[in-house]
Parts: structure tokens; sequence; C-alpha cells
């Protein structure tokens, strides 16, 4: 489709004269302009797209009115970027610790050279193990005259909260006025047994003249990417966290360590999230990445539609009977597991008619209704297919 291949060649931070060409010769093929807005916009590359055709002089390639929407697109961002950075000194000063930048908040600055490129959705932050709580509610006390919320998503029963806790990658994300913030005290959370959390705290550098502000180093920037990817892989992709690991490895390519990466993947589930991650990029931007990293089945079978990424690119979702007889394992008490499976049948009312209402007003029975028929039709679905 001319529209994707034109986003995905414009998404980059250095185009070649191949490039140029391609992007040329697409401009004059392309049938929907809001489709391609839509779908960059969609995907979170619509400012490095707009930052990548200014630097070039491409931006008579796009229609004027459309440009100008890209334009806007790449301010607001900027806008945002600011106030997060804002913040993040802010939070800095008050922690008095150790905190390690992960994923945007990092990249940002780090890896692209114009604040305004990359959007980022909250603050990620890694604190040392064991210090997560004691900065948590620094962080509370500090900010006590500022209205801070704590993200507290309702669940079906409190040992569906527990559960969740357990399963949590993060502390409960705290809400400030510009933007949210998310506390993690692992960075490779299915890996704890494994010493790659231990090795992550050998890497950091210090993040410009900061106090007590972090980078990650180079590799585990990248493994982190390619887990976060693969992470949400089979739920939802944006086209932007490829983006993220292409510019990374060409940023880096004369430095960036591959054997130190392969002995880090020594876990054989870790070096396939790497390799899924790694592949999909090297299909999607042709990045310089080592044949060892590279699926060659997955690229030949694939297609580069931006539309399927947005659906997940595997079906490995864990069927509901799965995670249900893996959450009644992970309970000791019996009387837990009687709550659990009764709030299974019947979840708590708040719970429900959130998540199940679709309509103005307000109806538990109707929200019970559709909770019912949703999961019975998905066990039926996958008792039969």
């Amino acid at each position: 489709m001319n529209e994707d291949n034109f986003i995905i060649t414009a998404s980059r931070l250095s185009l070649s004269e191949e490039h140029i060409i391609l992007l040329k010769d697409l401009s004059c093929k392309i049938e929907d302009w809001d489709y391609l807005l839509s779908m960059a916009n969609v995907h979170k590359v619509a400012s490095i797209i707009y930052y990548s055709l200014t630097k070039y002089g491409l931006s008579n390639l796009v229609p004027s009115n459309l440009f100008s929407k890209f334009k806007n697109i790449f301010y607001t961002t900027l806008a945002k970027n600011v106030k997060y950075l804002q913040l993040l000194e802010k939070i800095a000063g008050v922690c008095d610790e150790k905190i390690v930048l992960l994923k945007g908040i990092d990249l940002v600055e780090s890896l692209y050279p114009n604040v305004g490129i990359r959007s980022m959705g909250d603050i990620d932050i890694l604190v040392e193990k064991g210090r997560g709580l004691n900065i948590f509610d620094k962080i509370l006390a500090a900010f006590c005259n500022e209205n801070l919320m704590i993200d507290s998503p309702l669940h079906k029963s409190w040992v569906n909260e527990k559960l969740a806790n357990l399963k949590a990658k993060h502390l409960p994300a705290i809400c400030f006025k510009n933007g949210i913030l998310e506390i993690h005290c692992i960075l490779f959370k299915n890996y704890d047994h494994d010493s790659i959390n231990d090795k992550v705290w050998d890497s950091i550098v210090l993040y410009k003249q900061s106090r007590n502000i972090y980078c990650l180093g180079t590799e585990f920037m990248l493994l982190h990417l390619c887990v976060h990817f693969y992470c949400d892989a089979p739920y939802f992709v944006r086209l932007r966290m490829l983006c993220d690991i292409n510019e990374l490895i060409i940023k880096y390519r004369e430095t960036l360590n591959w054997e130190l990466i392969l002995y880090y993947c020594q876990n054989p589930s870790l070096r396939h999230e790497v390799t899924t991650a790694l592949t999909y990029t090297y299909l999607y931007f042709t990045s310089p990445i080592p044949q060892d990293f590279i699926d060659d089945e997955e690229v030949h079978r694939t297609s580069r539609s931006l539309s399927e990424l947005l659906s997940g690119i595997y079906d490995e979702k864990p069927l509901s009977l799965q995670l249900f007889f893996t959450d009644i394992a992970k309970i000791q008490k019996i009387s837990e597991k009687i709550i659990y499976i009764y709030r299974a049948l019947v979840p708590e009312k708040e719970w429900v008619t959130t998540h199940y209402n679709w309509l103005p007003k307000k109806s538990i029975m109707r929200s019970y209704f559709n909770y019912w028929n949703y999961h019975c039709s998905s066990l039926f679905k996958e008792r039969f297919e």
C-alpha cells in the first residue's frame, strides 16, 4: 500500500538518496492523504515524519493543508515533552536517590535530536529494588499540595486486586497535572531469577550533569525496548516502537556490542523476545542487525501492513480459561480461591458497570448480562476454534 510505504520510509531521522527518490515516487501515487495522516498519528510517527520531511526539504510532497496538521502535531508534542522534562527535574529533586530513565523520557533527549520528535505518554523510571515504596511515598509527600491522583483501577474483587499487584510491572501510577509517573523496581520482570537485572545497575551512566538521574547503557536500552515491544506485540503495536529500536541501532552502530547482547540473552525466552523485536525492526526498516538476531522465516511470511500491526503481530494471547486456572494456582488460601471463583461469575457492581455498560444510563443487570454474554461467547470460540 503506497500510504503505508510512505509512512514507513519517512519515519526515520536520516533519509538516503534512495529513500528520497522513493518518497517522491510514492507521493504521486497516494490516493488517500487523510488515511496517511490518521495512520501516522495512530502509530505516533507524525512528528518524526514532519521533522524528516522538513530536514530534507520535502514538505512539498505532502498537500499544504495536511503538512500544516503534521506541523501542529509536532509542536503539540514539543510542548508536552517540555512539561514532562520539567516535571522530571522536580521529581528528581525530591527523590534524593538514584533514578534511571526508561523508554520515552530517555529517548526524547538521548536519541532524538529534537524534543518534539518522539511523543511519550508518561514518565517511566527504574529505582533500586526495595526502594520503590520509599520513593513513592517521598514523591506523594513532596507534592501533597498539587492534588495528585493515584491510578487505582477497579477490580472484580480484592482478591483480583491482590493478583494484579503481583503481576504489575510498576507501582500504581502517580498522576500529576502535567504528566504521569510510573515507578519500576525491576527492568526484566519475567527474568527476576536471572542475574541480568543485577547487571543493569552496572551499566547505568549519569544523565547530563545530573546528581541522581541516570540512563541505561546502550545494550540494556536496546534489550529493554525489545522486551517492551514483545510484551505488547500480541495486542497492539505502534510503528514508533520499531522506530526507537531502529534509530538506537543506527546511532550506536559503531559501538553497539552485539556479543554482549548475545551474552545477556542466554535465557532462551529472552533471546526469543529480542529476536522477534529485532526481526520486525529489520522487516520495516532494514536496520543493520546481525543475522543471528533475524528470523528469516518471519521476514518472508510477514507483510508490512500498518493496520495489521495495530491488531498485534501474534495470536498468542492467553485464553481466558488458561488465565483463570493460572490465577487460581497462584492463590494460596482456600477462602481466597472461593472468592476469586465467585467474583469471576458475579464481579463487583462498580467494576462490571464500568467495563460492561455500553448505554448512557447505568444499568447493573444489563452490565452483568453483557459480561456473561461476552465471556460465554469467548469460551465457546475457544472450545470450537
